[in-house]
């Protein structure tokens, strides 16, 4: 259930900055004082969608129960989830991937060879929309219905772990999965690999500054945007033997 933050966080983001502005100005505050406000208001609401660690519309999955969480979103693709399966085999490794419904049906032998190695999948939205968490109840549940489909068909059962795109969540993101038994994931680290300027080196070193037990870290196993692949790809072997060097051990959550 949201919380009652959440709600008021979620329901004045776009009502609430002019209620608040016109009450500001009914009692003739200084406009610095109402700017401020206006700021502190959308900060507010920027962190509770961007962050789904916050919890503010709802439970999210923001630790792994042991070891260390290795996610990888956006994919299966093709030419970088082999790369990625190869690195974690050679080191016994397990991980989570959180597919694209449309990928996953493009791309079924490879889901299936990523369920058979022992890995966890997880759904991430029927497309990549930018947009995911402004859509209505009813899109997402469209959406979600595609996904669930592609998922039985595929891999014999719906998906239980869920990352929406991008990582941006909000209370009809939250509740429509939820009334379908997904929880949602959220991680302790974001080391953008699939930024323009990301390096394999740089993404190791992001990630292994985060390392601990119950870290769950995100990274991405398809290109998006400009990118000619993630940097998170190349740096996987890297994050690996520092994942052995320090004892931690790379699990495949429980949806």
């Amino acid at each position: 259930m949201t919380s009652p933050l959440g709600t008021a966080v979620w329901a004045t983001s776009v009502s609430g900055p002019l209620a608040l502005g016109a009450t500001l100005a009914g009692v003739q505050l200084p406009v610095l004082l109402l700017g401020s406000a206006l700021l502190v208001h959308v900060s507010l609401v920027a962190a509770a969608v961007a962050c789904p660690s916050l919890e503010a519309f709802g439970p999210a999955i923001k630790r792994a129960p042991r070891g260390v969480a290795l996610t990888f979103d956006d994919g299966p693709d093709p030419v970088h989830t082999p790369r990625v399966l190869d690195a974690l085999a050679a080191r016994g490794a397990k991980a989570t991937f959180f597919v694209v419904g449309e990928r996953l049906a493009a791309h079924p032998g490879l889901a299936r060879r990523i369920a058979a190695e022992g890995h966890a999948l997880g759904a991430h939205g029927w497309t990549h929309d930018p947009l995911y968490a402004l859509r209505s109840r009813a899109q997402l549940s469209a959406s979600m219905d595609l996904e669930d489909a592609a998922h039985v068909a595929i891999l014999g059962r719906p998906p239980r772990l869920f990352r929406p795109p991008i990582g941006v969540a909000s209370p009809p993101v939250v509740e429509v999965a939820r009334a379908r038994g997904r929880a949602l994931v959220a991680w302790t680290s974001r080391p953008r690999d699939g930024r323009a300027d990301a390096t394999a080196s740089t993404v190791a070193r992001r990630v292994s500054s985060t390392l601990r037990d119950g870290a769950i870290v995100l990274l991405h196993d398809a290109a998006m945007g400009r990118r000619a692949h993630p940097a998170g790809v190349d740096a996987l072997p890297t994050i690996l033997e520092e994942l052995a060097r320090r004892g931690l051990e790379p699990r495949a959550l429980e949806g």
